[in-house]
């Protein structure tokens, strides 16, 4: 009678064993899971970021490209698709003599060559610097912002800023 006993009780604590090796192995595979989940919002969410911030990029580059082929004065704003998603860019000020732009700029060089920058009557130097703020949009509702100043008369950019929308 007594090995009765214990035999089922043995067989028992088999079922009790293996009940715990499967809420083991379920709370081991539902942490994977979401793992793998923030992994794969993660990922997605820098290809985003990436895709939108190019969009903006693009932008910026095709309103310099504009600004090139026109040769007028800098104003106005462009909203246009590009891949999956649209850029909107504002030419938001054109400048002469604008502070940033006429930073290490002198009217004479050591060289003895002279400078392409014209001085003006108080010795500053006059450039045209343009203020450009491009944002990039995607459906899933991405954004990023670049705003920067770019010198036309040296074809270069003098400050470049990037963020999401809620920072510019």
């Amino acid at each position: 009678m007594k090995q009765a006993y214990t035999r089922r009780r043995e067989q028992g604590s088999s079922l009790l064993f293996s009940a715990m090796l499967l809420l083991i192995g379920s709370v081991m595979a539902g942490g994977m899971l979401a793992l793998t989940s923030a992994n794969f919002r993660m990922a997605n969410y820098e290809i985003e970021t990436s895709k939108v911030h190019y969009i903006a990029e693009a932008g910026i580059y095709r309103a310099i490209a504009r600004l090139q082929a026109d040769g007028e004065r800098a104003d106005g704003e462009e909203t246009a698709r590009f891949g999956e998603g649209e850029y909107r860019v504002q030419i938001l000020s054109e400048r002469e003599n604008h502070p940033v732009a006429n930073i290490g700029k002198t009217t004479d060089r050591p060289t003895g060559e002279p400078s392409k920058f014209e001085p003006s009557m108080d010795g500053e130097v006059k450039t045209k610097v343009i203020r450009l703020r491009a944002e990039g949009r995607l459906p899933s509702g991405a954004r990023s912002v670049i705003v920067t100043w770019f010198d036309r008369d040296s074809q270069t950019f003098i400050d470049w800023q990037e963020g999401s929308a809620e920072n510019r």
